[in-house]
């Protein structure tokens, strides 16, 4: 970390102890609850710090609010349900989803039912990369119930909380990048079930969409469809999971397609265009020449020897 980030972390964990979980209510049941004090001799330079770590039952009451400072809450239901709100968001969290919300964005989360739940409240490098990467700015609830042992890290990380030294502020870490890693593959719809490469059952179907159908026009309104979320939401997530948007994916599938044809028959370039699903002419080859680094003459001319066009790799990751 250079002089910036440490002075920016030393603010943060400086005012973690002015921020730990007090709830608004009473509880009718304290599960477990355990508060950490500051440190200045480690907490800064910890990936993830777990400034309190809580679970409550609580009947009616309940309210949630953000404190206006550089910590995270991770809120996992074991039952009932909470209603989220931020500005013109609005969000039902429901029994075992998760939340991962920052305190430096106005919201508050309602119990409208009974409610069993958990909050781990945390700063460091960790979570901040977490929240940007998963939540984007734009908390919402995943369903992790897939997910087989995020119950039992919640449990490692309290029992470690209970004894902090050295090597378990190590297992904290490693037991919280353990949980984001399974609310992120819970986000994207990975499960243990799925294929080799963890390919979600959604981005398969709209992957099989699209090469059935690439020839004509393809709706993002429609993948989004068959990929059972919002356009919105598909529209971040589906380049989450690949790296291009899925107009970009799909000019890319029909590049892929138009190349044998180019080199292989003597087909002229509208001709290819509109085989391969392009509007016009131009549009072809302006996408041919961004991909490839070729226009469509010259590639043949070369005998295509650009490199090869694979939108998606086997792991998920452009090629």
């Amino acid at each position: 970390m250079n002089s910036e980030q440490i002075c920016h972390m030393t603010r943060i964990a400086s005012e973690a102890s002015r921020h730990k979980v007090h709830l608004n209510c009473p509880a009718d049941r304290v599960v477990f609850e355990r508060h950490t004090q500051f440190d200045p001799s480690f907490s800064v330079y910890l990936p993830c710090h777990i400034v309190s770590a809580a679970r409550y039952e609580v009947k009616n009451g309940l309210k949630l609010t953000s404190r206006g400072c550089g910590l995270y809450d991770l809120i996992y239901l074991y039952a009932g349900a909470m209603a989220y709100r931020q500005g013109q968001i609005n969000y039902s969290v429901k029994r075992g989803e998760a939340l991962f919300v920052s305190h430096a964005v106005r919201w508050e989360l309602c119990q409208t039912e009974p409610c069993d739940f958990l909050i781990l409240r945390s700063h460091g490098f960790l979570c901040d990369s977490f929240y940007q990467l998963v939540e984007g700015g734009r908390p919402h609830p995943t369903d992790v119930s897939r997910s087989k042992d995020i119950l039992s890290l919640f449990d490692s990380v309290y029992f470690c909380m209970q004894y902090p030294t050295t090597a378990n502020n190590a297992r904290i870490t490693s037991a919280m990048t353990r949980i984001y890693t399974d609310i992120y593959n819970c986000d994207l719809g990975i499960s243990e079930s799925d294929g080799k490469y963890g390919h979600p059952k959604w981005f398969g179907d709209v992957i099989e969409y699209i090469e059935k159908n690439y020839r004509r026009p393809v709706k993002v309104s429609r993948l989004a469809e068959i990929a059972g979320l919002s356009e919105s939401y598909f529209y971040h997530i589906f380049h989450d999971y690949t790296g291009a948007t899925p107009y970009q994916y799909i000019n890319e599938v029909r590049i892929g397609h138009a190349r044998p044809m180019i080199t292989g028959t003597d087909m002229q370039m509208k001709a290819i265009a509109r085989e391969v699903g392009f509007p016009s002419c131009g549009h072809f080859i302006e996408c041919f020449k961004k991909i490839t680094g070729m226009t469509p003459g010259q590639y043949r001319l070369a005998g295509g020897l650009a490199g090869d066009v694979s939108p998606v790799g086997r792991d998920g990751a452009r090629s």
